[in-house]
């Protein structure tokens, strides 16, 4: 390889540095609240212990709120390096495959995209920036291996790093032999594979019972019931689409499609499907190093498209690494144009337009993920119909005691998708703070009946139930609630509460010391303790 190119380094750092400057001062959101906020665990080595196979993310956020607390910037501050190690990896491998020019065009594409905010800004997205920059340094490493086989084993590790950033990653021993079949490498490379479809293979045994896990919580948590081949022919649809929204990244939306694709839009994305199908098939011998790009596309899409019907129908994150194949298309494209006479002085005009519209298009994009509002309120723009972004928007409404618009977001989302209980109970709960009693437990009442283990709307109508002095009821509900959840310390705490109304003191001392051996440092439950001796 020839020398690096330290300009071209410095430059991609000071894109990437551009691109998500804005980003630094967002807030958690979405799924960041449950995942880092609201999980206990965090602040103990379990929280590492207990997620063997993605101990790199779990280490980095244990040891960031040991050291800083719960300060979002130091958590997006890791996926901004990814995402730069990502953006120079992809260069160092396109300047290898395909020449500095070229690299230099797709690595700055790459950098500024704003299709890979989702991947950056959000916290929680950051494991597909994580994941795709061990795999393509693994990419890297294992094309240099065949000229130096001391690399090999540094191509494996980069491999099983990368696998235990995501599952997603599997699919690199199947980019790895198309490079070796379109780019003619010797039959002796072959069989350097086969270590990388091995660690795959274990990899997949290791995720089947999550996947068995993630089809169970659809249907019983979200309400969903996949048709799986009704998803399948939506598959030439998806594909289109991740292509149009790299090349036209205007309607970018944390939830794509939610209500599935029209007959129409079906018909023409299909219709683009098969052109470029035949196309691939009229001019593969011809452009067989250009088709290896399309094809690392489509590949690195194959987890999400084989699951389609297990997960989002479309989501900007699954296309973070595969955008590098389309980045490389458009790179060797420029590239190709550059080369001919005249045209050069244009092109790179153009070039840099090209890159100031995406990095202010990224910018505007990072604005949207700001909070929770501002991130509800961008999907809804894009995805009027989105169950998940009402539902969301209503609970950050009525974080900020805003419960006027939070009402209405719940019952959009009640209406959207009535089998759900969630926007029932958090409704119920926008009712109880407006002290509107009857009709939170009204509510309550109706997300249980659509998911009997509720048992947040069990320990909130027992609240209210206290609240007007009917001990017995609110007795019961907290009992079911505990039958439900039988390791929670505050609802023994709230039973005993209920049995020193009922003048049970008995009773009330014993579940006021089940919740002290739930969680000994529960100091109402120590004072309740002392109230009785």
């Amino acid at each position: 390889m020839d020398k690096i190119n330290f300009k071209a380094i410095v430059f991609l750092t000071i894109l990437v540095s551009l691109a998500y400057f804005n980003s630094l001062n967002n807030q958690f959101v979405s799924d960041d609240i449950f995942a880092l906020t609201k999980d206990k665990t965090i602040n103990s080595i379990t929280y590492v212990t207990q997620q063997p196979f993605a101990f790199i993310r779990a280490s980095f956020n244990y040891l960031c709120n040991k050291t800083f607390g719960l300060t979002p910037v130091f958590f997006r501050l890791f996926n901004i390096f990814f995402h730069l190690g990502s953006v120079l990896a992809a260069y160092f491998l396109l300047r290898l495959l395909t020449g500095e020019r070229t690299a230099f065009f797709a690595a700055s594409i790459f950098a500024v995209h704003p299709v890979a905010v989702e991947s950056v800004t959000w916290i929680s997205g950051g494991i597909y920036s994580q994941y795709a920059f061990f795999l393509l340094l693994s990419f890297l490493l294992f094309v240099r291996s065949l000229g130096d086989q001391r690399l090999y084993r540094f191509s494996l590790l980069a491999y099983l790093l990368s696998l235990a950033s995501h599952d997603m990653a599997m699919v690199l021993p199947l980019i790895l032999n198309t490079y070796l079949l379109l780019y003619k490498m010797p039959r002796s490379s072959w069989k350097k594979v086969f270590p990388f479809f091995l660690l795959s293979v274990f990899w997949l045994i290791v995720v089947m019972p999550k996947l068995g896990h993630r089809i169970g919580t659809l249907q019983s948590v979200y309400y969903q019931r996949p048709n799986i081949l009704e998803y399948v022919y939506s598959i030439p649809a998806v594909i289109v689409s991740y292509i149009g929204i790299i090349f036209w990244p205007g309607p970018l939306s944390l939830h794509h499609y939610s209500s599935g694709f029209s007959q129409n839009e079906l018909l023409i994305k299909s219709a683009i499907f098969l052109l470029l199908i035949l196309l691939f098939v009229a001019t593969l011998k011809r452009c067989r190093r250009v088709w290896f790009w399309f094809l690392f596309f489509i590949i690195s899409l194959l987890p999400t498209l084989s699951t389609i019907g297990l997960s989002a129908v479309l989501a900007e994150r699954y296309v973070y690494l595969g955008s590098v194949g389309i980045f490389a298309i458009i790179a060797i494209t420029m590239n190709y144009i550059c080369e001919k006479k005249g045209l050069k002085l244009p092109l790179y005009v153009f070039f840099s337009i090209l890159l100031l519209l995406l990095l202010g298009r990224t910018v505007l994009r990072n604005a949207d993920w700001r909070d929770e509002v501002s991130l509800c309120a961008a999907t809804l723009k894009t995805d009027p119909g989105s169950f998940h972004a009402h539902n969301s928007l209503g609970v950050a409404y009525s974080r900020q005691g805003n419960f006027s618009l939070a009402e209405g977001e719940f019952i959009r989302a009640i209406g959207i998708n009535p089998m759900n209980p969630n926007p029932y109970h958090n409704l119920a709960n926008v009712y109880m703070e407006k002290g509107e009693f009857d009709k939170a437990l009204d509510y309550y009442t109706k997300a249980i009946s659509r998911d009997p283990g509720m048992w947040q709307s069990y320990r909130n109508s027992a609240g209210i139930y206290f609240k007007e002095g009917k001990f017995s009821a609110a007795r019961d509900n907290i009992i079911r609630a505990i039958e439900i959840n039988p390791n929670d310390a505050g609802l023994h705490m709230n039973l005993g509460l209920a049995y020193i109304k009922l003048n049970d003191i008995d009773r009330a001392r014993h579940e006021f010391e089940a919740a002290l051996r739930l969680d000994p440092g529960f100091q109402p439950a120590k004072k309740a303790l002392l109230g009785l001796n």
